[in-house]
């Protein structure tokens, strides 16, 4: 959204004078330099420094949901691989006790 802002308030005001010499409302030849030298080159520099900030957001957020996710997943393989041990590790003896098995 503040890019949708520095670009309406640098646009705007250049579209509306635009608007006004094209209808022959005023000339506004003289403000055709003003525009170009001064007000959208702020522009210019303006949206790389809210691009970056907004870069570095949504690689900070997409970290940690991948730190949170990949964290999600090792835990339940590791859940998996423990039930899976302990149900490897249990036999069933032939008199119904049940006897750990030895590696």
């Amino acid at each position: 959204s503040r890019i949708i802002v520095t670009d309406l308030l640098c646009w705007i005001p250049f579209v509306f004078i635009c608007v006004l010499h094209s209808t022959e409302v005023m000339d506004a030849t003289g403000l055709y330099g003003f525009f170009s030298i001064i007000l959208l080159p702020i522009n210019s520099i303006v949206n790389p420094i809210i691009y970056d900030d907004y870069l570095e957001t949504q690689i900070t957020h997409m970290i940690k949901y991948l730190r949170g996710s990949l964290t999600r997943s090792l835990s339940r393989i590791t859940s998996r691989l423990h039930s899976q041990e302990s149900k490897n590790s249990v036999i069933a003896a032939p008199n119904g006790l049940e006897m750990t098995e030895m590696s």
